[in-house]
């Protein structure tokens, strides 16, 4: 725990039992964060079908999620082909966006899409 409170959870339980990837906690709020690569099978599905519908629905997440990708790079592995509309992204950048499009106006201010790319090391 750090000194301001907060906590995080690995594999954080939710409703019915389903696991977060992370849980953070801060007194009696909780934020599931989903993480997965870029070439994952389910990233696309993954912000509505594993985050909001399994994760954000307890009641202490106040329906709010964080979805979290890391970027390898299409020199390592392309993503999964887009839904239709969406174009290949070949950017940690371009994917965050892609992402973003996929998520309902409604959802927008509760869902939040984090592409870290990785692909290069730091300077």
């Amino acid at each position: 725990m750090l000194r301001s409170g907060i906590q995080a959870e690995p594999e954080g339980r939710y409703a019915e039992q389903k696991r977060a990837d992370i849980k953070i906690l801060y007194s009696r709020f909780n934020l599931p964060i989903e993480i997965k690569r870029h070439y994952h099978k389910e990233l696309w599905n993954a912000p509505i079908y594993q985050l909001k519908k399994l994760y954000m629905r307890d009641p202490a997440a106040g329906q709010r999620g964080r979805f979290l990708v890391f970027w390898y790079g299409t020199d390592y592995k392309n993503p999964p082909c887009p839904p239709r509309g969406i174009s290949m992204p070949n950017t940690a950048k371009e994917l965050e966006l892609a992402l973003e499009h996929l998520i309902p106006e409604r959802d927008k201010e509760l869902i939040r899409i984090i592409v870290f790319d990785v692909s290069r090391p730091l300077k």
